[in-house]
C-alpha cells in the first residue's frame, strides 16, 4: 500500500538528505578549516578558529533567512548543540597549553557527547535523537534507539581518538581526525542507523521500537 501511494520502499526518504545537503557540506567545511589551521599554526589556535567560524555561521544564516529570504539551512537540527560543543572545545584548548591535551580534547568531548545522547535516550530521544533523525534517509527511525546507538558511537570514537593520540605523532593524528575518523564514524553510524530503524510492522503502525 505504501509503494502504491508513491512513497519510497523500505522506509527510504532521500529527500531528507537533499534538504540537509547545505548543513552536511558546512560540517565538512568546518573540519577542513580545522585541519588547515592546525597545519599552519597549532591545535589550540585551530580549535579557536573553528569555533569562531561556527559562531559566525549564525550570522550567515540570519542574512540568508532575513535579508536574502533564501531557504538554505546551514546549521541543521543540531545547530545549537554543535555550537555549544564548539565553544566548549575552544575553551578547553584555551585552558591547556599541551598539544597532547588538545589532541585528547576529542576524547573528553566525545565522552561528554555520549553522555548527552545517553541522557536524551533515557528521556525517549525527544531532543538529540529526534533532531539527529533529520539527517537519516529513512522515515522509520526510532529516536530513542538512535540516541542510544549514537551514545555508543560517541564513546567508541572517544576511545579510539585517545589511542591514536597517545600512540602516534601529531601529524598522524591530524590525518586521522580529517579522514580516519570519518571512515570509522561512517561505519559506526551505519550500524547505529540500522539498530535505530523500527521493525517494518511497527514502523507501519507508528509504534515504538522494542
Amino acid at each position: 500500500m505504501t509503494q502504491q501511494a508513491g512513497a519510497p520502499p523500505d522506509g527510504e526518504d532521500y529527500d531528507k538528505l537533499k534538504r540537509n545537503a547545505p548543513a552536511i557540506v558546512t560540517d565538512i567545511a568546518l573540519g577542513v578549516l580545522f585541519f588547515i589551521a592546525a597545519k599552519l599554526s597549532d591545535l589550540r589556535t585551530a580549535a579557536l578558529v573553528a569555533a569562531g567560524a561556527g559562531v559566525a555561521l549564525y550570522g550567515v544564516q540570519w542574512v540568508l533567512d532575513r535579508v536574502l529570504k533564501k531557504k538554505i539551512d546551514l546549521l541543521g537540527g543540531l545547530a545549537l548543540f554543535g555550537i555549544v560543543m564548539l565553544l566548549i572545545s575552544a575553551g578547553f584548548s584555551w585552558l591547556f597549553e599541551s598539544e597532547l591535551a588538545v589532541q585528547l580534547k576529542s576524547t573528553y568531548l566525545g565522552l561528554l557527547v555520549a553522555g548527552f545522547f545517553a541522557l536524551d535516550a533515557l528521556r525517549g530521544g525527544r531532543y538529540l535523537g529526534q533532531r539527529l533523525s533529520l539527517y537519516v534517509a529513512y522515515n522509520d527511525v526510532d529516536a530513542r534507539r538512535l540516541a542510544w546507538s549514537f551514545a555508543a558511537v560517541g564513546a567508541t570514537m572517544a576511545l579510539v581518538n585517545a589511542a591514536i593520540a597517545v600512540t602516534f605523532s601529531k601529524d598522524t593524528w591530524l590525518w586521522y581526525t580529517l579522514w580516519g575518523d570519518l571512515v570509522l564514524v561512517t561505519v559506526l553510524a551505519m550500524w547505529a542507523i540500522k539498530y535505530a530503524r523500527r521493525p517494518p510492522a511497527l514502523a507501519a503502525a507508528g509504534g515504538p521500537a522494542r
